[in-house]
């Protein structure tokens, strides 16, 4: 079967030649899924470890509210911003560096005293949860 383009060019889609881009992107759409779950993840880490934290940094429960809409009202908020530096910069550029705000953040947040330091490092993984996202 040949599939006719815009500008007048043929490709054979029953040829090895048109299953090679499919094929080609499978590995790039994996890692992409992966990293969607890995930024999904950080949505309900708070959640399941509030008991904990409560217990251990002395945290009231508005507190660990707010701890856990952050992350949300980070992408309602940054969402296009993100979307439109993501263009500028690049796609691939723009999830390696989403990535690399998550694994900070994370760091950061394992080794927060307080309310305030917790806070801090949930909106930097807000930004990274966000350029994951988009």
């Amino acid at each position: 079967m040949l599939v006719r383009l815009m500008d007048g060019t043929g490709i054979d889609s029953f040829s090895s030649r048109a299953a090679r881009p499919a094929a080609a992107a499978w590995p790039w759409l994996l890692a992409c899924y992966a990293a969607g779950v890995l930024a999904a993840a950080q949505i309900g880490k708070f959640a399941a470890l509030a008991p904990p934290m409560v217990r251990e940094l002395g945290l009231g429960l508005p507190t660990m509210a707010v701890l856990i809409a952050l992350i949300e009202a980070g992408g309602s908020l940054l969402g296009v911003r993100a979307g439109r530096a993501a263009q500028r910069v690049g796609l691939v550029r723009a999830m390696v560096g989403a990535l690399l705000l998550l694994a900070v953040a994370g760091f950061g947040e394992s080794h927060a005293n307080g309310a305030g330091a917790l806070v801090a490092w949930r909106l930097v993984e807000a930004m990274g949860y966000v350029g994951v996202i988009v």
